[in-house]
């Protein structure tokens, strides 16, 4: 039944029997009343009250509550005996009587009830040693009170009064004992503790009863038979309290000190010379061999623990083990455990032997992973790796090294073909579409190759030579593999000091701005401004945008490129909007800014910072943008449109699909790609898709911004057909801050020369 059984209420029947119980204690407390009808009161008080209590404990429906409700009725049922005898018989106090029997029972019961309380030990090696404790407690005290009280008290005639002298004395020592070994492991407040006090209550009882009763201070239905009917109403009371949480066992030492003052009473009390009685012998026997028994158990719990700790952390090192050397997700050797079986895979190379590796990395995980979740990202690369896993041999060992990026080592490679090969068909296992829910993707891979050789003797500078080759795959396009040359080394090298010098140059802000005019083909002025970047190296002087842009995409540093850009285009328009009150100033962005969670702040920060009306701002993005169909980045633009800021798409028509999805965009102006301006003199088909897209962006609303034009025939061209703003070489060449301040200050720009520069 457990502990709802311990919460039942108890019906009226047992709240009318309390209030008699109540009744019947008042009546004794009254002084003055005949004996018999004190000695009726008295025996009635004691059969009802630990009926009552009997019956409340066995409805808790719990084994230890039912040897509680069976020691008290057993009480019961030997004041019964007595009262029948007493009253019913007319023999006023009879002693002995069988009634002993049943007063004997209940603490020896109540001592079993209580070992087995909720709350207390529920092993038998627990409750063992409990048991033990309470009996090298128990004849401890025995001991001790043998000495100064019992020993006189026990000198009565004849055998079975000399036994129950002993016995009754012993038994409320053995529940006292029990009391405080339960009360040290459960709160007073909780259902055992009171238990435990009622028992202990009835104890006590006893005793008192015993030292009133030799020195002639005891009447049968005096003020002190109250004692009784109140412990076992709080017994009854007890299976109706919560059940607490067990305290922590504090008194390790709990029977060793009362067993250590009892030896050290008897040593003083000088018995051990005049030779010791029969009681404290066995006494002295039990005291001793509880103590011997408690040390065996506390020896064997000791050994069961440590086998328990040593199984458990053989447990968790295995455990942890398995973590340290695998991959949670996919379940294979992480790149720990795979560096150290090619470690040991190239120590263990012979002459003429050679090994094989290929390190594959996911074109465009990075983006679905974004673009889909973690979960999806996650699902996506544990099937990989089954797919991956399916197209080996058993001989090839596959890892996950980091993210989403794979290896597999070829042991006993014959000829550079096998290498080619594995590699050839790890692509074509990622052919076919791999589906998550509902989603279907088609993965493609790059792969780079590497093997041993003379000059690779160890694993990883192997794996140095694998992520070479994957890097030279991924920056020929992707989704196809290379095999590592030598002379690969000196292209990473150099690309890795030129990222570490962008780097120290962001750090040190050697980056400064160049201008480039937007103008106004009616007027021949100034419309807006183009900030571009650029970079005076120490020692390498100028360093192409061409070159270091895409260093900075690569390693993520254009985040804090493009907002140094920002800063510093907005720092210095705020000057000369002073005198030019409508410039404005275009500064490019990459999606990868965007997707940056504090990009809005950012941006409206800066011009806040400055002064700046948001409207001052344009930012140009390049129409591959257009193609991902982000609808994060669409989310972006929409409120930086609303705040007011302008967005320009740049690069128009290198794109494929930007015609479709263009609607969708909130720009409102459209940078034709210089590749189509160019193409006006060359090519047949160029006027017609240029005069096609100035068409579409006035059915749109868009303003139209021609880059790249050099000559007076393009210029000729962009005017006749409506486009009113253009930027390139002819009207005016990117220069510093102070250049274009002169160019503002004319008025009218004057025509440049056509020989074109990149920008």
């Amino acid at each position: 039944m457990g502990v709802p059984a311990l919460r039942r209420s108890r019906p009226s029947s047992g709240v009318a029997c309390a209030a008699v119980l109540i009744v019947l204690a008042a009546w004794l407390l009254v002084p003055d009343r005949a004996e018999l009808p004190r000695h009726v009161v008295s025996d009635t008080a004691f059969v009802l009250a630990p009926a009552y209590a009997a019956w409340c404990c066995w409805r808790a429906d719990t084994r230890s509550w039912r040897v509680l409700s069976t020691a008290a009725a057993a009480w019961s049922l030997g004041s019964l005996l007595w009262g029948v005898q007493d009253v019913a018989l007319g023999q006023l106090s009879p002693h002995p009587s069988w009634a002993e029997a049943g007063y004997l029972a209940f603490p020896l019961l109540a001592v079993w009830g209580l070992l087995t309380l909720p709350g207390l030990p529920s092993v038998a090696t627990g409750r063992r040693r409990m048991a033990v404790d309470a009996l090298a407690v128990a004849a401890s005290l025995l001991l001790v009170a043998w000495l100064y009280l019992l020993g006189n008290l026990a000198r009565a005639d004849g055998v079975l009064d000399t036994f129950l002298a002993i016995a009754f004395p012993a038994c409320d020592l053995l529940v006292a004992a029990v009391v405080v070994i339960v009360l040290n492991r459960v709160p007073l407040r909780s259902a055992s503790g009171v238990a435990a006090l009622a028992v202990a209550g009835v104890a006590i009882s006893d005793a008192i009863y015993a030292v009133l009763a030799d020195g002639a201070g005891y009447r049968i239905g005096g003020p002190f038979d109250v004692a009784w009917p109140v412990a076992f109403l709080a017994l009854a009371s007890a299976p109706t309290r919560a059940v607490l949480v067990a305290r922590k066992d504090h008194s390790r030492l709990l029977p060793t000190v009362p067993a250590a003052v009892a030896l050290l009473t008897l040593l003083a009390s000088g018995e051990l010379r005049h030779g010791l009685d029969l009681v404290l012998t066995c006494d002295l026997i039990v005291l001793l061999g509880a103590l011997c028994a408690r040390q065996v158990l506390l020896s064997r719990e000791n050994a069961a623990l440590h086998r328990s700790l040593e199984a458990r952390l053989d447990d968790a090192t295995t455990r942890s083990h398995r973590l340290a050397v695998t991959d949670p997700l996919t379940g294979l050797p992480n790149r720990d455990a795979f560096t150290e079986i090619l470690e040991a895979l190239v120590c263990d190379l012979v002459p003429g032997d050679a090994l094989g590796l290929v390190v594959l990395d996911l074109d465009g995980f990075q983006q679905l992973n974004d673009a889909f979740g973690h979960a999806t990202g996650d699902a996506l690369l544990a099937g990989v790796a089954d797919r991956l896993r399916d197209g080996l041999r058993g001989d090839q060992l596959l890892a996950r090294l980091t993210g989403d990026e794979f290896a597999v080592v070829l042991p006993a490679l014959r000829a550079d073909i096998d290498i080619v090969g594995v590699a050839t068909r790890l692509g074509d296992c990622l052919a076919e579409p791999l589906h998550v829910g509902d989603l279907e993707v088609v993965l493609s891979a790059s792969a780079g190759v590497a093997r041993t050789r003379s000059t690779v003797t160890t694993a990883s500078e192997l794996l140095r030579d694998a992520d070479t080759a994957l890097y030279a795959a991924k920056e020929a396009g992707g989704g196809q593999y290379r095999a590592f040359a030598p002379v690969m080394h000196t292209a990473v090298r150099s690309r890795m000091a030129l990222e570490s010098d962008l780097r120290r140059a962001l750090r040190a802000q050697e980056l400064f701005l160049h201008y480039q005019p937007v103008v106004d083909l009616a007027s021949q002025r100034v419309a807006g401004l183009e900030a571009l970047a650029r970079w005076d190296h120490p020692s390498r002087g100028a360093v192409s945008p061409a070159e270091f842009v895409p260093a900075a995409e690569r390693t993520g540093l254009v985040v804090d490129l493009e907002r140094r850009v920002l800063d510093l285009a907005c720092a210095q328009l705020a000057t000369w909007r002073r005198e030019h009150h409508s410039l404005t100033v275009a500064v490019n962005v990459s999606p990868r800014h965007l997707h940056e969670e504090d990009f809005i702040a950012s941006v409206l920060g800066t011009l806040s910072r400055h002064r700046l009306p948001p409207a001052a701002l344009v930012l140009e993005v390049t129409e591959s943008l257009l193609l991902d169909d982000d609808h994060q980045v669409l989310g972006v633009l929409e409120l930086l449109r609303t705040s007011g800021v302008g967005l320009a798409l740049d690069d128009f028509g290198t794109g494929y699909s930007s015609l479709s999805r263009l609607a969708r965009y909130p720009f409102d102006t459209l940078k034709i790609d210089r590749a189509f301006v160019m193409d006006l003199e060359g090519s047949a088909s160029a006027s017609p898709i240029l005069t096609a897209t100035l068409a579409m962006a006035r059915g749109l609303g868009m303003s139209v911004v021609a880059e790249g034009v050099e000559t007076d025939a393009q210029l000729s061209f962009l005017r006749q057909h409506g486009c009113h703003l253009a930027q390139g070489f002819l009207l005016s060449r990117p220069g510093l801050a102070s250049d274009v301040e002169h160019t503002l200050g004319k008025g009218a720009l004057p025509r440049q020369g056509s020989t074109a520069v990149p920008q």
